[in-house]
């Protein structure tokens, strides 16, 4: 990938993406608020991601041509093995876009209920307990 600065930002797609790799890197890219940048390590995770969205797209469109199962190697019906595939990319799609700071973390602050605000300071007090704990 190109490095990325003010002047070549928003990054064009990485090659090798297909139409729907490159519509999620354009959608991501094209909502994120007036001066945000995703940093290295985010547009990495959002190149892979968006590698998902494109395996995904592939298999999606093999199981529309065969059908939700086919017929196996002793000639038994058998579920396409493109659906757990299908499954697994989703949820590591999901995964990698969670990693993704798409909004300034103080505007999302400022947003939270009370509630949402305590279960959050909670769980980022329990993060650096445990890295402290690892760290000694």
């Amino acid at each position: 990938m190109v490095p990325v600065t003010a002047a070549n930002w928003p990054p064009r797609p990485p090659k090798g993406l297909g139409t729907a790799g490159r519509e999620l890197w354009k959608a991501i890219l094209d909502g994120l608020e007036d001066g945000w940048r995703l940093d290295a390590r985010e547009l990495r995770l959002l190149y892979s991601a968006a590698r998902c969205t494109q395996e995904i797209a592939e298999l999606e469109a093999a199981i529309a041509r065969d059908g939700y199962t086919i017929v196996g190697s002793r000639g038994q019906t058998v579920t396409h093995p493109a659906l757990a595939a299908v499954r697994a990319l989703r949820l590591t799609e999901q995964r990698l876009l969670r990693g993704l700071e798409l909004v300034d973390p103080a505007a999302r602050a400022a947003a939270l209920s009370p509630r949402q605000a305590r279960a959050a300071r909670a769980a980022q007090a329990s993060v650096r307990v445990r890295r402290r704990a690892r760290a000694s």
